[in-house]
């Protein structure tokens, strides 16, 4: 899932809910799981609501002329 909490700073993370594998959804400025309800910060991928036990996992990622590549 791709973040861009600023102008010119984009963040990833893993789609995958710390709780029980589930896909995350984007929508209003954050992550949600739609199996127990789960919410993720989009900024920083920090658990907002449980039960999942941790933070999105951050994947490094980086802006080459205007295109998101994965990697540092």
């Amino acid at each position: 899932m791709l973040s861009q909490p600023t102008d010119g700073s984009v963040i990833a993370f893993s789609a995958i809910c710390t709780h029980q594998g589930w896909v995350v959804k984007p929508g209003g400025g954050e992550f949600d799981c739609p199996c127990h309800q789960s919410r993720f910060n989009g900024a920083t991928g920090e658990v907002i609501d449980g039960p999942a036990p941790s933070p999105l996992k951050k994947i490094p990622v980086r802006v080459t002329n205007g295109v998101v590549l994965a990697g540092p």
